[in-house]
């Protein structure tokens, strides 16, 4: 819904030139194809036997709250259905890095410094799993995060690249101290994007008793009610009675779905009730293999 917090968000982008180009060319292939756009509108319910045939598309509040009388079904050929993009954690953790949580987000991020360098020494983060800000901060990370390990092992590493936003940089600190601007300035944009675009609570309510919460363990939304009632206070008490998050993907598709619904039924914050933390594949790949294969 467009209120005045979401102009006053939209507003801290305007600096933003290059962003706003993008989005206005993202604007006219939607004019181009005509596609709809309609802001304070969600599509709350999905309908079809075996496939989806119908959506529900209802008017919101600021909270996303369904308004009543405001739903009509239209026939639809797909439904896109997300709970926002979430860091993979997995690596990180089993090497025992520190999480760093993120207020109102399920899923918390890789604590690092400003150099990368997480909470084990020897180890650096870049990119998603330090939260999730789009390609160019992954990038600029990346180039911090690789100087600083060079750092860490006492070699001089020697790096020339170019961006794409005319910054190049030569060699140890003068190539960090010169992209540091512009990694601050992008997290800035990310920051920004975040804050137009929040999770409300509302959406919660959009499920009914039968919708399907894990489609590994076909595990209905009512079940998260029913194991709360039960005494399961976390999302791994959750998890053990109800199967959620034992299927083929490990939680990564349910995952923050189920946590944001066992913290609503148990008045918990996010970080009470914790995540389903997927279980580690890890097949290690050298970096000559990776960069012989671009």
């Amino acid at each position: 819904p467009v209120t005045a917090g979401t102009l006053a968000a939209a507003a801290k982008l305007a600096p933003f030139t290059g962003k706003a180009g993008e989005a206005a060319g993202y604007a006219r292939i939607l004019a181009r194809h005509r596609v709809p756009v309609r802001a304070g509108q969600a599509v709350t319910a999905a309908h079809g036997d075996n496939q989806v045939t119908e959506a529900t598309v209802s008017r919101v509040d600021r909270d996303w709250r369904p308004i009543h009388g405001t739903e009509r079904r239209v026939s639809v050929d797909a439904v896109h259905a997300s709970f926002g993009f979430s860091p993979a954690l997995e690596l990180s953790r089993a090497l025992g890095c520190a999480d760093l949580p993120r207020p109102g987000r399920p899923a918390a991020a890789v604590w690092c410094d400003g150099d990368q360098a997480t909470s084990v020494p020897g180890v650096f983060a870049a990119g998603e799993t330090t939260g999730v800000a789009g390609s160019e901060v992954a990038e600029l990370e990346g180039y911090v995060a690789g100087a600083a390990a060079a750092r860490y092992l006492e070699k001089s590493g020697h790096a020339a690249f170019d961006n794409g936003n005319g910054i190049r940089a030569g060699r140890g600190e003068q190539a960090v101290r010169r992209l540091r601007p512009a990694l601050t300035r992008a997290r800035r944009f990310a920051r920004g994007l975040d804050a137009l675009y929040p999770w409300r609570p509302g959406g919660l309510d959009w499920p009914e008793p039968d919708t399907v919460l894990c489609r590994c363990e076909e595990v209905p939304w009512a079940a998260i009610d029913r194991a709360v009632a039960a005494g399961a206070r976390d999302v791994r008490a959750v998890k053990g009675v109800t199967r959620c998050g034992m299927g083929y993907c490990q939680g990564r598709m349910c995952g923050p779905a189920v946590q944001q619904a066992v913290a609503a039924a148990t008045g918990r914050g996010l970080g009470a009730v914790g995540d389903l933390g997927s279980r580690p594949l890890v097949t290690p790949v050298p970096l000559g293999t990776i960069a012989g294969s671009a």
